[in-house]
């Protein structure tokens, strides 16, 4: 029988995917801020400002519009039940943007966008657990956003905005079940919406060549529901599952400085974002009555820490149609070491190098981001955390492509 330390594991480990540890990735869509580090608080002028700074959409003529595929692969390798260096398959997350702007008066910009703002699923096939109990574990998160942003010009070079930010939260997972008949196969399906969250900022220029900018995404909790399916004997059951989420608030300032010409352009963006305010711990509430006789909390222990992340990214004219840019991100994992998990970034700091290019075609271009990570840390877990001692490893990467028109 699969011991009760790996069983309690098994059912709580879905609260501590990577989408909850690590809710913001260094970029995540239009293909100029992926290939340039993730920067763009001070510089983005098109539809993607929505996400980055709302002030920024000042910067919109009179209409703009992106559409943005970002798929995102990671592949986790851990120790987990029996084995020191378990693998996990690699998984992909279909990120994405798309939105649009228009200029509503000659002081302001109103638009609409939808974006997911996490998005991670990792499996672990035949993980062996005990002998015998071999079961598949796997996690699947997303949260999808909807943002109605506004933008107001003060001055000819100050201006803000505001976006109001719905957020829908998708969780799925695989893993055994603890009963008193034993490990069971269990399913769970979780959903919820909330649309409390909201975003400002602020854009100014106080010379031509450089652009200055912040932002403050705010916190938004997510209360989640479904069902917990469990193949038990006599047949499946559906047990009613509540948890929640809450994402960080996030602070970002940045700057843009334009040389030679303006054929080249620098951007540096700073991040910190208030992980340790935003989970302490994971609860969840199985309604196990028809298997136990009443009903099965769990509270799983996180201790995120407070993250901190600087973003680089260069941009060079090559031809009056074609750009390059280069970037980099140092992002710092909330995970601290006594709380790795198998199904989180490792403790630690992120290191992503960036690269791309795009090319103008008058009112249309067309954009590529890529980047690309390595991470691996050793950590001894708390008892606490349901994990094992060992070295945690992550790989991942995302390329971006846009096409956006603006006139």
């Amino acid at each position: 029988m699969c011991s009760t330390r790996f069983v309690l594991f098994a059912l709580v480990f879905l609260t501590t995917g990577v989408a909850r540890a690590t809710s913001e990735l260094p970029a995540m869509f239009g293909a100029r801020s992926v290939a340039m580090g993730g920067t763009g608080v001070a510089y983005l002028s098109d539809a993607t400002a929505t996400y980055s700074n709302p002030a920024t959409l000042d910067g919109v003529k009179t209409f703009s519009a992106v559409l943005d595929a970002s798929p995102f692969m990671t592949k986790n390798t851990s120790p987990l039940g029996a084995d020191p260096a378990k693998e996990s398959t690699t998984a992909v997350a279909p990120l994405f943007f798309a939105g649009g702007v228009y200029r509503l008066h000659e002081r302001v910009v109103a638009g609409v966008a939808v974006y997911p703002t996490a998005g991670f699923g990792s499996t672990y096939e035949k993980v062996n657990l005990a002998p015998g109990v071999t079961p598949d574990m796997a996690i699947s998160i997303s949260i999808l956003e909807l943002a109605v942003p506004v933008s107001l010009r003060i001055l000819d070079n100050l201006s803000v905005g505001v976006a109001w930010r719905g957020a829908y939260m998708m969780q799925s997972s695989k893993q055994p079940f603890a009963t008193p008949l034993g490990p069971l196969a269990a399913e769970q399906s979780l959903s919820g919406f909330d649309a409390k969250g909201f975003e400002v900022g602020a854009a100014f220029a106080p010379i031509p060549s450089l652009k200055l900018g912040f932002a403050y995404r705010s916190k938004m909790e997510v209360s989640i529901s479904g069902s917990t399916k469990v193949a038990a004997p006599t047949g499946e059951l559906s047990l009613d599952t509540d948890s929640s989420f809450a994402t960080p608030h996030s602070f970002r300032g940045g700057a843009a400085l334009s040389l030679l010409d303006d054929s080249l352009m620098v951007a540096v963006d700073l991040r910190y974002l208030l992980f340790k305010d935003a989970n302490e711990s994971m609860k969840m509430s199985i309604d196990t009555t028809a298997l136990t006789g009443s009903k099965t909390s769990t509270e799983q222990p996180l201790h995120w820490k407070n993250g901190m992340a600087v973003n680089v990214g260069v941009e060079y004219h090559l031809t009056s149609m074609l750009t390059g840019r280069v970037g980099y991100a140092y992002t710092q994992s909330a995970t601290p070491a006594d709380y790795a998990s198998p199904f989180a970034v490792p403790p630690g700091v992120l290191h992503t190098f960036h690269i791309g290019a795009g090319v103008g075609l008058g009112a249309v271009t067309v954009d590529a981001g890529f980047f690309f990570a390595l991470t691996s840390a050793s950590a001894t877990p708390v008892a606490a955390s349901q994990a094992q001692a060992g070295t945690y490893k992550l790989t991942t990467m995302l390329g971006a492509v846009s096409a956006s028109y603006s006139i």
